[in-house]
């Protein structure tokens, strides 16, 4: 949207003459006056809406970080869990580092995580 800029009243009302034309020139300053707190009031409340969204955004982003270190959290708690299993079930990954790394490739979601254990036997298994 374009800025409108209030001109100053003189360069389209004539110098006022006689009392019913200063009241006109009077009217008409008003009329701009309170087209420009009109203005101001729009832009006033424009500025808060994109406050607000930007507060909406930040906050969103705040919950995407926290979401990501429980996931990074909840994956070191499952790898940590299946390397103290007996090592015979796992002959790819020994080192907890490794399963790490292959949770972390795989990009699993605290949803996926929370599976029955023997599954994930299972699954690393098959590997």
């Amino acid at each position: 949207r374009a800025h409108q800029t209030v001109r100053t009243p003189h360069t389209h009302t004539p110098p006022p003459q006689g009392i019913s034309q200063l009241q006109i020139y009077l009217e008409h300053l008003a009329q701009i006056e309170e087209a420009t707190l009109r203005q101001h009031e729009c832009i006033e409340g424009l500025r808060e809406r994109q406050l607000q969204i930007k507060e909406k955004k930040l906050n969103e982003l705040i919950k995407a970080q926290k979401l990501k270190e429980q996931q990074h959290k909840k994956r070191e708690e499952v790898a940590d869990s299946l390397s103290g299993m007996d090592q015979k079930c796992l002959p790819v990954f020994q080192p907890q580092k490794d399963i790490l790394t292959f949770l972390e490739n795989f990009e699993l979601s605290v949803k996926e995580l929370d599976v029955d254990e023997s599954l994930w036997l299972g699954l690393l298994h098959t590997q």
